[in-house]
Parts: C-alpha cells; structure tokens; sequence
C-alpha cells in the first residue's frame, strides 16, 4: 500500500467519525472565526502528535533493532516454541548449537535435535513448565543435524498462556562435563590409587608389626609428653613381664640410677634434630626384681608441629649376659694383675736377697784378692770389680722396677718417697711428699696399685701440666686413706660422657674392683686435682669411727 492510498483511507475513517455536519449559515461570523481558530488549533495539536509519533515510532524501530541484534548474536541460544515443541523463533547461537541454518530450523520440533536418551528429561521438564507457568532449567545432550552432540543447560519459561508458546535459552557446557567427566575419571583414579596404596600400607604395617614382633632385639616407641610407652614388641613384653603395651611403662621400670642419663639421651635427640642416633646403656628391673642391662639406640619417630621432639623409637639388646662376662674377665684380669705383681714382688724379694747380697760380697772378695796380687793380676780384677758393681747396680734398679721393696717393707709415703727421687730423676719434676697418716697400712695389692696409678698421674704432670713441682698428701678420712695429686698446670675441662683419658681407665676400675674409687677436678688455667680413696688395712677401726 503507497502513502496516498493510506493517506486516502485515513480519510475515510476519519469521515466516517465525524458528527452529523453543523450548520454553518446559522454561525456567526464570530463563530465563524471562533471555529476557524479551533480547528487550526486542533491542526496545531495534531501536527504535534504525528510529530511524537513519527520519533516514537522511529524509537520503538531503532529498540527493535537493537534487540533483534541483541537476541542474534547473544552468547546463549534462544529459541520460541509453540505448544507442540516446533521452532518458532531462534537466533544464531541457537543455529550454531543445533548445527542447522535458521530457515531450516523454522517449523521443525526441537525434539528432532534431542539425544534420544534426553527425550524423557526434555518432555518432562516442558510439562513441568507449562503446567507451572515458572522457569525451569535442566541438562540436556542435543544432536546437530551432522550427528555430533553437544551438552547444553536449557531454561524454558512460559510466554503466552493463551498460545501456551515458551521460550528457550540454551548454553553450551560441553568443556564443564568433558571437564567433570575428566575430574570423575581422576577422582575415581584417585581413589583407586588410595585405596590400593592404603592397601599397601597396611600390609607394610602389617609386615612391620610381625618383622617387629620376631626381631631379638626389644622394640619399643616412647611418647615424651605423656612419658609413657606406646608400643614394646614380644621379647620386651616378655623380658618386663607384660602381656600388652598398656602394662608395662618403660621410664618406671628404668632403674632410678639411670633415669637422669635416659632423660639427657632424649634432651639430646630433642636438641640436636640433625642428629638421629644416640646410644645409651642402662638398666631395667624385671617383674622378679633382678637388673637387666639394656643396650640401647634410640632415634627420632615423631616430632610435633614446632619441630620438638614427639615420640622415640628405641632399639635395645639385652646385655646382661655380656657385661656379667666382661666383668667376670675384668675380674680374672686384676686378679691376674695382681698375681702377677705378687710374682714379681717374690722375684724382686729373691733378686734382691741372692744377687743383690753375693754381687756385693763378690766385689769384696776381689778387692782383697787385688791386695795380693802382681800389678797386671791387680788391673784385671779392678776391670771385674767394676763389671761386678755396674751388674749391682742394674740388678738393683731391675729389683725397684719389678716392684719396691720400700713400698712393701716399709709403706706406702715410703714407697711414694722414693717414686720422688725416681721422677725427679728422670723428668726433672721436683715432688713434695707430706703423709698426715703414718701407720696406716693397706693391702699388698692396693698399696702397689696406688702407687702404679700415682706413677702414672707424675708422669702426665710431668708431660702435660707445664709446671716442675708437684704434691702428692696423705690423709685419713675415718676407714678410708686419701691420696691426693695436684698440680698447679694447664688443667683440662672433664667430659663426663668420654671415658677418663690419661690411660687412668684401667686403673680407676683395678682400684674400683679393690674397694677404691677416683676423683678427678680440673680447670683450664688452674691446674689438677687427682683424688684417690682407698679402704685401710686396719682391723680395729671400723667404718664411720674416727680414730
């Protein structure tokens, strides 16, 4: 239709409408005019409405439009359906999903383009929607026209009851179920792995357990905290008597001498974490009463979240047997020691009482014999003379070294005194002897131990301290006889955990078998104090009564 037919047609209907004609011969020409004016009003008025008209109608085109765009190319698929599912309406996206063009799309059912197995799921939830009227969403698998499928969230709203006509958005979440099928499939891996490694695990748990339950060493893990024992395998609980980890406390059954080293070997693994191992030997009572020496290496099994340590693993040998045999050969060794040195005391005694008296009435029978002889006879028996008195003289010192016999005969300061002249002798160490208890007598084999073990102690003086004097004292102290070496040298920092040094070792435990014991104080700068205590040879005097 051209704009004059509209025009023309406009003009009938307006015709049409307009009132039965007024009679203009009965108007007045002021009427006239009054009616003149109206209309060009009324003119006015509507040029002005056809002029908003004109702007609306090309505001409501240009809004068309955009929505025409907007609804083209949106990110989602929309589609119009009327009620029996056939396509309306839709826009690209829509086309691009469904895999056809859109004047193909127009009048088909969008059933053709649903997975069959997403049939059911698409008419109930079309049915949910019309008979609500509500928005409704759901997963669907679509099929384009070239066979692929696509997964797609579909929402379907109501949007003419009367036409029972809906409208459908649709977004492609293809990536999210090829994603979460790919996060299923890990997670059922996943899972597969933990189960078959937590299977793993328990059997290595379980290996463990029977590894540790047949070992011959005593297996136990020690918590620090609550200072008590978590686990102890068959050959402990058979050792401390308890049938369960929960009976038996390994810290109560440590013997209380040395609880306060077990707590310094923990104090150390805590302290020291680059360090794993620390051994340690102590002692257990067992349920009858009697001590069991335990060989122990313990290390770290846990520590807490600030790095101390949590819970110890130990590993123990049960030593008993072993020390018994060690001391049963330590004993057998000073009692050979001593036989031996009573050996050479007799041999010393006999050199001494044979040799040591004919060399020197050989040397007076030659001298008299040289008084009668010619000159030449003379010189040679002075040659033998002088052999004779050089084999005196060897034969004396060889007695001294076998064993003093001052020592023996006379006692102990004796003895002592004349270890004085020998070192100053040999090393040039000036000692000064005081005995504050004369007559006090000690065992033949404690008297020649003390004096080995202050031989030695002279000898390092003389070596180590950097000084040239020396004292050794005597005293009394009620049943036990003190003899002290001291030294105003270099002096040393003991170190409780090494053994003694100075090759006193074996000497502190001969005097340790023999009733004594040594004391040992140093500093650096401020010299050395070696005490020795040993029990007297005195029937009448009892211990813990002065004198």
């Amino acid at each position: 239709m051209t704009e004059r037919d509209r025009g023309q047609s406009l003009r009938k209907r307006a015709e049409t409408r307009l009132l039965p004609p007024r009679e203009l011969d009965a108007l007045t020409p002021e009427g006239v005019r009054a009616l003149v004016h109206e209309l060009d009003v009324h003119q006015a008025e509507l040029e002005l409405q056809n002029e908003e008209l004109r702007n609306l109608t090309l505001e409501l085109e240009a809004t068309r439009d955009r929505f025409r765009d907007l609804f083209d190319f949106a990110p989602a698929g929309y589609l119009t359906l009327d009620r029996n599912g056939a396509i309306l309406e839709a826009n690209l996206k829509a086309s691009e999903l469904l895999g056809c063009e859109r004047a193909k799309l127009m009048g088909n059912r969008v059933h053709a383009f649903i997975d069959p197995a997403s049939q059911d799921r698409f008419h109930l939830h079309q049915q949910a929607v019309l008979e609500s009227g509500n928005a409704r969403a759901c997963e669907l698998r679509l099929v384009t026209e070239d066979g692929q499928t696509r997964d797609v969230t579909i929402e379907s709203l109501l949007i003419d009851e009367t036409d029972r006509r809906t409208r459908l958005s649709l977004v492609d979440i293809s990536d999210r179920v090829v994603a979460e099928t790919a996060l299923r499939d890990a997670h059922s891996e996943l899972a597969r792995k933990v189960v078959s490694r937590t299977e793993e695990l328990e059997q290595s748990q379980r290996l463990n357990e029977r590894i540790a339950e047949a070992a011959p060493l005593l297996l136990w893990i020690f918590d620090v905290e609550t200072r008590s024992t978590l686990y102890i395998n068959a050959i402990a609980r058979e050792l401390l008597g308890g049938e369960s980890t929960e009976q038996v406390g390994l810290e109560e059954v440590v013997d209380q001498r040395d609880r306060e080293p077990f707590g310094r070997a923990l104090e150390q693994l805590d302290r020291e974490s680059n360090r794993d191992l620390v051994d340690l030997t102590f002692r257990i009572r067992s349920p009858e009463g009697g001590l069991r020496w335990l060989w122990s290496r313990l290390t770290t099994f846990e520590r807490d979240r600030d790095g101390h340590l949590s819970r110890v693993l130990g590993a123990s040998l049960d030593v008993t047997d072993l020390r018994a045999a060690e001391d049963r050969v330590r004993q057998l060794r000073h009692e050979a020691s001593i036989s031996s040195e009573r050996e050479q005391r007799e041999f010393a005694i006999m050199l001494h009482d044979s040799v040591g008296q004919l060399l020197p009435l050989a040397k007076t029978k030659l001298a008299l014999a040289r008084r009668n002889c010619d000159e030449a006879t003379g010189v040679r028996l002075m040659e033998v003379e002088r052999l004779i008195h050089d084999a005196h003289t060897m034969a004396t010192s060889l007695t001294y070294r076998l064993s003093p016999l001052a020592l023996h005969e006379i006692g102990l300061a004796a003895g002592l005194r004349s270890l004085a002249r020998e070192v100053h002798r040999d090393y040039a160490l000036r000692l000064i002897v005081q005995d504050e208890a004369p007559g006090f007598r000690l065992s033949d084999a404690l008297e020649f131990a003390v004096y080995r073990v202050v031989r030695e102690l002279l000898v390092n003086v003389a070596k180590h301290s950097g000084v040239s004097e020396a004292l050794v004292s005597i005293t009394r102290k009620n049943w036990q006889l003190s003899v002290i070496v001291e030294d105003a040298g270099v002096g040393f920092v003991p170190d409780p955990t090494r053994r003694r040094g100075w090759g006193l070792e074996s000497a502190d435990e001969r005097l340790a078998y023999l009733g004594g014991q040594m004391k040992v104080r140093s500093e650096p700068d401020r010299g050395t104090r070696v005490e020795l205590l040993v029990p007297v040879l005195d029937a009448g005097l009892e211990p813990g009564v002065e004198r």
